[in-house]
């Protein structure tokens, strides 16, 4: 009998956009498709830690091409931010587009100094069809991070390790959504609209619902992650 086993493969994020290459800014360390810029979107800038990077947003956004992997059941966005200033309209990311048609819409953005997330599914498949978190209190010029998780807990919506809203009714998921991320802006119709001005760090993708402790866990603590193969036999 001939038995393999291999270790020491961590749980990878599905995004992770780093922000610590120069020359591109939409490269994904995590296992989906890296993205592309509209514009400038300047990167390797210095982020809210000492081993982070940031991006700087000035009217661009950057765009993830949706992949199958992303279509999940459960799950965390997490990101920093940190604002020119809090006035009207910031669209921070997007997984959304126009209408109710499928499952999984979700856009986050600043309403002046207010944080809103917007969870959507198709109308009338199951109550509610769409659920709103919001917290105020987000300061322009200062570091915030935003995570926003979803599954079996309901909607969760998280400033720093603070959860400050959550719908746990929300049954909602990423599932059948097949549109682009966009980081930046607000893309819930045919165009982005409320581009977000100010930086942004580490934004990610995690599959399964947890806490910003845990999607610390995939990010940071997994390092490298190589594989071990034993294969025994008997």
């Amino acid at each position: 009998t001939t038995t393999t086993t291999t270790t020491g493969i961590c749980d990878r994020p599905l995004i992770f956009l780093q922000f610590d290459d120069s020359s591109m800014a939409a490269h994904n360390s995590g296992v989906g498709p890296d993205g592309s810029c509209s514009g400038t979107c300047t990167s390797d800038l210095p982020g809210p830690t000492t081993w982070s990077d940031a991006v700087q947003f000035s009217g661009d956004h950057i765009v993830l091409p949706h992949a199958t992997l992303y279509e999940i059941p459960g799950g965390c966005f997490s990101v920093y931010i940190n604002p020119t200033t809090v006035s009207g309209a910031q669209g921070i990311f997007s997984k959304d587009d126009a209408g109710q048609a499928t499952d999984g819409h979700l856009s986050v953005w600043l309403q002046g100094s207010t944080l809103t997330a917007r969870f959507q599914r198709q109308t009338g498949l199951a109550v509610p069809d769409q659920v709103t978190l919001s917290a105020a209190g987000i300061v322009a010029g200062q570091w915030t991070r935003v995570t926003v998780c979803f599954g079996s807990l309901g909607a969760q919506l998280y400033i720093g390790n603070t959860l400050v809203d959550s719908d746990a009714t929300w049954s909602g998921t990423l599932v059948p959504n097949m549109h682009d991320v966009y980081l930046g802006t607000r893309k819930w119709g045919a165009s982005p609209d409320a581009p977000f001005t100010g930086q942004i760090a580490e934004f990610a993708l995690v599959a399964g619902q947890t806490d910003p402790a845990g999607v610390d866990e995939v990010l940071h603590e997994c390092g490298d992650p190589v594989a071990t193969t034993t294969t025994t036999t008997t």
